[in-house]
């Protein structure tokens, strides 16, 4: 919420913790980074939620001093530079690149993006930080990946060791899981589970 200010955030952020009892708090919507008063509303938050919050990356430097208060997650599709034609926006990728070993990932999966999703699941893990994709659901058939597609990157991210750091974000899975595929259900257990 942009037009809102600090007094109106931290309000809002006691009701919830009052009244609903909430122990976790998403920033997101937007870019968070360009709300003026966004350090002193994370900080504040902190004290009562477990924080996180999602940036395009627009402002690494503000992600690095907001990392002592809350979780970072930057919101990237395709892997390098593929990254800043996507969003339109030059210097993303060297923007995230600069963070990467405080920021976990956010990713759609798309029809086109499967090996940057693959290779943005290897880098995370490489630095020790976590990615959830969240396949998209769009009634565009140019935009939503196949179920072959899903398959592939749950074959990938269990079969490269990658269960603890990667999550696909999807209560289709699950099922799909079970009903599709129960040699890989079962591995999803005993891994803890990747839905």
């Amino acid at each position: 919420p942009l037009n809102r200010g600090f007094e109106d955030l931290a309000v809002d952020f006691s009701i919830l913790k009052a009244k609903l009892n909430a122990e976790n708090l998403v920033i997101s919507g937007g870019e968070p980074t360009l709300h003026k008063d966004i350090l002193g509303v994370t900080e504040f938050a902190s004290k009562l939620f477990k924080v996180s919050v999602i940036s395009n990356c627009v402002k690494p430097e503000t992600l690095k001093q907001i990392s002592e208060h809350a979780t970072i997650w930057v919101s990237l599709d395709f892997f390098g530079e593929t990254q800043d034609k996507w969003r339109g926006f030059k210097g993303i990728w060297r923007n995230y690149l600069s963070i990467a070993d405080i920021a976990n990932v956010r990713a759609t999966l798309l029809k086109d993006n499967l090996n940057d999703i693959e290779k943005l699941v290897k880098f995370t893990a490489e630095h020790e930080r976590k990615i959830t994709i969240v396949p998209c659901k769009s009634g565009n058939p140019h935009l939503t990946p196949t179920p072959q597609q899903l398959q592939r990157l749950l074959l990938y991210i269990f079969k490269s060791g990658y269960a603890e750091q990667a999550v696909i974000d999807d209560p289709c899975v699950r099922m799909w899981l079970a009903t599709k595929n129960p040699d890989l259900m079962r591995e999803a257990k005993e891994h803890g589970s990747l839905c």
